[in-house]
């Protein structure tokens, strides 16, 4: 039967329902209940019942039609459902992604969630047959055996909503990012990974050196394998790492950390904040005038509170303060202990 069948007609109703009895009731009061009760018990139960029948059997969904979807030909659910069925078991669903993207469909009925299947199957541009190998910038079907390869570079990106990927084997997460060499990988909000290898993460951060990472908010690492993390920092120099706040390292192998310090020539070592940077005129890959500094200056006045150079000479601005008396001939001695000597050695001779 087809779902019109169970409609309730007017005929149905003057056949049963009560504006088919007599005006003036005669039989007893039983016979005369069920008069009001004849509708609903010998045509709509009977109808109601079958609609509901018709509807959980094996062929129900046959008989339920959708609104015209772009993609699918098929006139009800049923058919609907093995369109969709068959472009799923033709592809690989998991090695693409489609399958992580199905999970979060959530429709308010069955024609709309047709609706978003078809729109996540159709923004992998995957073809329902892999017949003919793909040639470059051509929209041609590749192989299933080669799905995984031919396409991971342009649609591996799990939840990469308002992302862009440009490179091979590249991923984009979150919102505004873009990922736009071989094996990059940015997320969050407005990263950039923009050299092979590199990663961006947080808001704002940009990762243009190879294999260089940059996390936090607006941190920047250009240098090769550089690193930078934290809020504003700049890792210029390859290989270089800057954490903190807007901490810079432009040396080569240069590590600058805490706030507002800089690191500018090979193998540097600065923390504190505010330092005053080395005045060497080395370029960055070369060693400077210091090994290490030690920062302890204001945003209005910066100034180093040690400083130690390549043949070990150390500069304090500050006391050097020593715990203990010296035992080597080596050692620092404090002014309490030279005076206390020479006290020693003058009653000596006085003796």
């Amino acid at each position: 039967m087809s779902l019109s069948d169970y409609k309730l007609t007017d005929a149905e109703v003057a056949r049963n329902g009560v504006v088919a009895a007599p005006d003036k009731l005669t039989g007893t009061a039983a016979q005369n209940k069920a008069l009001f009760d004849r509708l609903i018990r010998e045509t709509v139960k009977v109808l109601y019942n079958g609609l509901i029948d018709e509807l959980s059997g094996n062929g129900g969904a046959e008989n339920i039609g959708v609104d015209g979807i772009e993609g699918l030909t098929a006139q009800n659910v049923q058919h609907a459902l093995a369109e969709l069925a068959a472009k799923l078991f033709s592809l690989d669903a998991s090695d693409v992604g489609v399958e992580a993207q199905l999970a979060v469909i959530q429709p308010e009925n069955v024609s709309d969630a047709l609706v978003q299947i078809c729109d996540t199957l159709d923004s992998y541009q995957l073809p329902l047959t892999f017949d003919s190998a793909p040639t470059a910038g051509s929209s041609n079907p590749v192989t299933s055996a080669g799905i995984k390869t031919a396409l991971d570079g342009h649609y591996v990106a799990a939840g990469r909503k308002n992302g862009t990927t440009l490179g091979n084997y590249a991923t984009a997460e979150g919102r505004n990012t873009t990922a736009s060499a071989n094996y990059a990988h940015a997320e969050g909000l407005k990263a950039a990974a923009s050299a092979n290898g590199a990663h961006a993460e947080g808001s704002d951060t940009t990762a243009s050196g190879v294999a260089a990472h940059a996390e936090g908010s607006y941190a920047a690492a250009s240098g090769y394998g550089s690193h930078a993390e934290g809020s504003a920092t700049a890792a210029s120099g390859n290989s270089a790492h800057s954490e903190g706040e807007a901490t810079a390292a432009s040396g080569m192998n240069a590590h600058a950390e805490g706030k507002n310090t800089i690191a500018n020539h090979f193998c540097q070592h600065v923390f504190g904040s505010y330092n005053v940077e080395d005045p060497s005129t080395q370029v960055a890959t070369l060693r400077g005038n210091y090994v290490e500094i030690v920062g302890n200056g204001t945003s209005s006045a910066r100034s180093n509170a040690r400083t130690l150079d390549w043949s070990g000479n150390e500069t304090l601005a500050g006391k050097l303060t020593l715990g203990a008396a010296p035992t080597d001939n080596m050692d620092a001695a404090t002014k309490k202990y030279v005076d206390d000597a020479i006290a020693a050695a003058i009653a000596a001779l006085g003796t």
